[in-house]
């Protein structure tokens, strides 16, 4: 509803007093109107009776017209169409009574219109009292809360825009105009098809400016986007004439993208066919471009029969979706790449629960799905806080009851009650309450953790993260120690950490959900294919498009406030009050105004199909009922079909061209100054260019050194992180199972021995360049230096190579530490078998 500013510009259209015609008439008094003239009606039909005999079907009629309701009688068959066939047969009318009748029909019915347009009246009348009231209650809230809403500010602009507030001369609209002239240059509006009349004319004093030359900067420009086929928002107050309206402005040039830079070839040419048809000479073919060639494409239509029987339709339409889905999952078509579309959002969520039950390994991003907050893992680290919070709940409660328990018993033994007493009985009662809710929301809170972490029921698992009174506390940290706790190394967990780091003044889980409460997850960006209405679909394009509409198109013309423009400004609001049974009862106006809505919701549905069909790059794929808005207005046919479906099963580890690889390794030796000289740049080129045996070799080495000299057990997250894209997983488990077996060789006594004296990848300066030490190991005034090999064919001179560089680190290591005679050395050549082979000076 417009503001209270904005009240003058309906006052016509809601006002009662805009209607005279009605204003000595109400409903009520039509109705006995109504009555009185069918009476007649009867009796006149009795009275031309032959022989005075009303036969019982004519008489039937009769006593209907009699003891009928206003409405019964509008809607009876006699007075619709103004005869009857047993009233013709039964009185043997002649032409003179058939014009009586048809006469007293049509009196009936004007009648019939004049009630309409005194419910429509009163219904205007209540409309606009209670939009005084309405408006009244929104400022009060705005006032009370010291907030404006976004619609609440258009709204105020909108006064401020148009000569609302001029009325009382407190503000001077054109002079406000002219100040913001000069500070503005160009305007641009993008998805302009989608503007409303109110953002229009708030912005027409400048388009105006700008057009009329009389600002005082040059170069001056108004800059438009839009597509009129794509204009979906008609509910939210888009209108189509805006973008018509603008099209005609003086000095406006028009400007046409003939080419189709998204889609593949098929798509183009089913798309020409058939909206050319819906949109006659306003369509514009899209012609093809050089990408769109490449490839032909493919649309493919499968239609099915409309049983009558809802479950059936979706059950058919849903299992060949479901075939089509796998078969482009099984080519390994990323998933973010595949969008599911539909008309309504009922027909998504039923299709995941489709789903659910039929294929459970498939993902959805639907809804609140596909929003950080709702992931397993960061509402795992969400309870985890909130388990925390509720016990230290419960410990402060529990403490406070037991002080005042403690001073009632004392007050009890020495007999001493006062009025102080009894105080604190109440404080103790609203302490257990309390308490008790406390003790239901930790154990809420608990077994939700559970059911995230997939515990027992019964377990009480409790993770321990940094309190808010320590010195270092931060939302950050706390986050971290649980990620590291629970060991949530995902996409997920980091950009809530870094949402937490970067936002320090966010200081509980709480207010930091808030904040991130439109984020939406990375993972399910990457790993559920996305599901949306064509609404939510606008502005993106997928590589496959798949469609559903298992229902038969049904006639939704429920609109009933209806509004009147003459030009940009509203002219009046009416109201439809009739049926579908009455709709014969609609004045000129009123059939007028729905007979345009119809149209405009016709367009609507038009430009939602188009949407549709648009964003598939590559294909497009169709289910649907036969008796379905998109076959019916396509004119579609059954396994209909546009260029040929060809799925090249990808490889779903394949790198990208000119992949960086980021790795904490060093890759090659150098001297010291090339080493810190060297740009980023060659040294990823360098890595960029290894074999596949050399990132073998540095997944491994980088495994060893974090069993070894971090102490991690099971590196599998760190090792998927940093080589995930060059090894399939079935490597990195083979790499981690090689790393494992050094533990149960010959040196399994020695890596026992206290962690902090093994020391990995240790780097030193040998000769004027940068040495690397697999690892160190210190035993007292014993050193061990290890040489880790990932070879797998050991020649003699591959073997001689290995054992010189193995004693020159051990030289380098003699000379700092000066105990030449105690420092051993040893090649480990990691096969299937850990060989080792001890090397001396």
């Amino acid at each position: 509803m417009e503001s209270k500013q904005n009240l003058d510009s309906i006052n016509y259209a809601l006002n009662p007093a805009a209607h005279p015609e009605t204003l000595q008439l109400n409903p009520k008094r039509i109705e006995k109107i109504i009555q009185s003239h069918a009476k007649q009606l009867s009796d006149f039909l009795q009275n031309i009776a032959p022989n005075g005999e009303t036969k019982p079907r004519t008489k039937a009629i009769c006593e209907k017209l009699e003891s009928s309701s206003a409405k019964e009688i509008l809607q009876h068959k006699l007075i619709v169409e103004k005869k009857h066939n047993y009233i013709k047969q039964d009185l043997k009318l002649n032409e003179a009574m058939q014009q009586e009748i048809a006469y007293k029909c049509e009196q009936i019915q004007q009648l019939g219109i004049l009630y309409t347009m005194c419910v429509e009246s009163a219904l205007l009348s209540h409309l606009y009292m209670f939009l005084e009231i309405y408006i009244q209650a929104i400022r009060e809230i705005e006032s009370k809360h010291n907030i404006l809403s976004f619609q609440s500010i258009a709204h105020k602009v909108f006064a401020i825009a148009t000569d609302t507030l001029m009325i009382d001369g407190d503000f001077q609209s054109d002079y406000f105009f002219f100040r913001l002239d000069s500070c503005i240059s160009h305007i641009l509006f993008d998805e302009y098809q989608d503007t409303s009349i109110m953002q229009y004319r708030i912005f027409e004093p400048l388009f105006n400016e700008i057009l009329a030359g009389s600002g005082t900067k040059d170069s001056k420009s108004l800059f438009f986007v839009g597509d009129s086929k794509q204009s979906l928002y008609a509910f939210r107050g888009a209108n189509i004439s805006v973008f018509e309206k603008t099209k005609r402005l003086d000095s406006m040039r028009q400007e046409s993208l003939s080419h189709n830079y998204r889609s593949k070839k098929a798509i183009i040419d089913f798309v020409n066919d058939k909206f050319a048809n819906l949109y006659k000479e306003e369509y514009i073919k899209q012609l093809y471009s050089e990408h769109s060639q490449d490839i032909s494409g493919v649309v493919n239509v499968k239609l099915y029969e409309d049983t009558g029987d809802k479950e059936i339709n979706k059950n058919a339409v849903f299992t060949d979706t479901l075939t089509q889905l796998n078969r482009l999952i099984e080519s390994n078509v990323p998933k973010k790449e595949i969008v599911i579309l539909a008309r309504k959002r009922d027909t998504l969520h039923e299709f995941n629960l489709f789903l659910k039950e039929n294929d459970s390994t498939i993902k959805l991003n639907l809804d609140k799905s596909g929003k950080l907050i709702n992931q397993p893992s960061i509402q795992a680290i969400f309870y985890v806080f909130k388990t925390q919070e509720y016990r230290d709940e419960i410990k402060l409660i529990e403490s406070r009851l037991a002080i005042l328990q403690d001073s009632m018993q004392k007050a009890t033994i020495q007999q001493d009650f006062s009025p102080q007493d009894s105080r604190l009985k109440d404080s103790t009662e609203s302490l257990q309450e309390k308490l008790r809710k406390a003790r239901n929301n930790y154990k809420f809170a608990q077994k939700k953790l559970n059911k995230l972490l997939g515990k027992s029921y019964f377990d009480n698992q409790y993770i321990t993260i940094p309190q808010q009174t320590s010195t270092y506390y931060s939302l950050a940290k706390s986050i971290k120690s649980i990620i590291e706790s629970l060991r949530f190394y995902n996409d997920d967990c980091m950009e809530l950490l870094e949402i937490a780091s970067e936002n320090i003044d966010i200081k509980n889980i709480d207010s930091l959900f808030e904040f991130i409460e439109n984020r939406e997850s990375v993972i399910m960006q990457e790993e559920a294919i996305h599901a949306m209405s064509v609404h939510g679909s606008k502005g993106l394009g997928f590589e496959y498009v798949i469609y559903l509409d298992y229902e038969a198109q049904k006639q939704n013309n429920n609109e009933k406030i209806l509004y009147s423009y003459n030009d940009i400004f509203l002219d009046s609001i009416r109201i439809d009050t009739t049926t579908k049974a009455m709709n014969i009862y609609r004045y000129k106006t009123l059939q007028d105004l729905a007979d345009k809505k119809e149209r405009e919701n016709l367009q609507q549905e038009y430009n939602n199909l188009y949407v549709a069909c648009t964003r598939a790059k590559i294909g497009l794929y169709i289910f649907a009922n036969k008796e379905s808005s998109i076959a019916t207005h396509l004119a579609l046919k059954d396994n209909e079909n546009y260029g040929k479906e060809i799925l090249v099963k990808r490889d779903s580890k394949q790198a990208q061209n000119n992949l960086t690889i980021i790795s904490k390794l060093q890759a090659k030796n150098t001297t010291q100054e090339e080493f810190l000289q060297e740009s980023k740049d060659s040294f990823y080129q360098h890595n960029i260019s290894m074999q596949h045996k050399q990132i073998l070799g540095l997944s491994l080495h980088y495994s060893l050194e974090l069993m070894l000299g971090f102490g991690i057990k099971n590196p599998y997250t760190m090792l998927n992180f940093s080589y995930g894209f060059y090894l399939d997983e079935s490597m990195i488990v083979e790499i981690l199972q090689k790393a494992n077996n050094i533990f149960k060789s010959s040196l399994e006594k020695l890596l026992y021995m206290d962690k902090n004296t093994i020391k990995c990848e240790l780097s030193f300066l040998q000769e004027n360049s940068i040495k690397r030490l697999d690892a160190l190991i210190q035993n007292g005034e014993e050193f061990f230096v290890i040489e880790f090999k990932s070879s797998q064919n050991i020649s003699e001179a591959l073997l001689q190579e290995h054992t010189a560089q193995l004693q020159s680190y051990m030289e380098s290591i003699a000379t700092i530490s000066q105990k030449k005679s105690q420092i051993k050395g040893y090649l480990v050549y990691l096969q299937d078998n850990v060989a080792v082979k001890e090397i001396t000076l």
